[in-house]
């Protein structure tokens, strides 16, 4: 058996998997307790891919920001949960009233003297908060988004089969053998047959849009590291089959395409991450995390600004 991770002056890495034996196969696990937890994903992975450095200030420094959960969060969460567990949205998430004040705003709720409107606004919500408090409340479009997108998926006949049998948000834990990290992954939806679905919101969902948006936003690591991290896990998934459900945010109405990561992005994506887990690791026992320049090196000045 290997020996513990040693980082940089004896230091134990966090996210050496012999710290943390438990963590290991398919677990079903709560969505704050796996992002909030030990494990390198892809998310941490791409912003690895951006510099070591960027990957230290978010996830290693010693007191890192806090990261503030957004409304896109709050909304994204929202809008899967509709597609992919639709008997379970109505259980966690409601519509504010139609006859509902605004909620009150930040310097309101500060107030030492607040208004009888603002007063009235924070009972309000304090009262309609307590009374769903296993409840996310949404706007009434917040909403209605939620269910037009649900509708969009589950009336495409292909992407309806896919989802027809399966279990959405499960966690897979693996230890890498050739670095000694904790992997983890966590995908959208798995098929009982095995099969990886990743839903995605995205601006184009043309073959052409969503390429670029693979491109862009690392899909090819994801089609590759999710079921390469799942079959380390032992888990009976495929590992040759990763599916996308891609649904367009039309501003008349959504807009959904079914498309699959071929044996070249599968690829592209495994040579990726197995690099950047690798250099990862290296990272961590030098305790050197550069930046975008480790060694000073030519400006990349635009060919549309030079006057030659």
């Amino acid at each position: 058996m290997n020996a513990p991770l040693v980082g940089w002056q004896g230091a134990s890495v966090k996210h050496d998997a012999k710290m943390h034996p438990t963590l290991r196969g398919h677990l079903n696990v709560p969505h704050e307790q796996y992002h909030g937890g030990p494990g390198i994903s892809k998310s941490k992975l791409d912003e690895f891919a951006v510099s070591p450095r960027h990957f230290w200030l978010r996830y290693e420094q010693e007191q890192p920001a806090p990261e503030e959960k957004s409304e896109a969060l709050v909304i994204g969460a929202a809008s899967h949960c509709a597609v992919l567990e639709p008997d379970l949205f109505a259980a966690r998430y409601i519509a504010e009233p139609e006859n509902a004040p605004k909620r009150p705003t930040k310097a309101q709720l500060d107030a030492k003297k607040p208004s009888d409107t603002a007063l009235y606004s924070i009972e309000y919500w304090r009262e309609l908060a307590d009374a769903h408090i296993d409840k996310i409340i949404l706007t009434a479009s917040q909403y209605q988004e939620c269910l037009q997108l649900r509708d969009c998926v589950w009336n495409e006949p292909s992407a309806a089969s896919l989802l027809k049998y399966g279990v959405a948000e499960q966690s897979f834990y693996a230890e890498d053998p050739l670095t000694g990290l904790l992997l983890k992954c966590r995908p959208d939806f798995l098929t009982d047959g095995g099969m990886f679905l990743d839903l995605k919101f995205v601006r184009d969902a043309s073959p052409g849009g969503f390429g670029r948006a693979c491109a862009n936003d690392r899909y090819d690591v994801q089609s590759a590291f999710y079921p390469e991290v799942a079959q380390m896990a032992d888990a009976p998934v495929d590992p040759d089959v990763f599916a996308f459900i891609a649904v367009e945010k039309n501003p008349y109405g959504p807009v959904c395409a079914i498309y699959v990561a071929d044996v070249e992005m599968r690829t592209s994506g495994s040579n990726k991450w197995r690099s950047e887990v690798s250099r990862l690791a290296e990272c961590y026992h030098s305790g050197n995390w550069p930046a975008y320049t480790p060694e000073p090196m030519p400006i990349r000045f635009p060919n549309y600004a030079k006057v030659l």
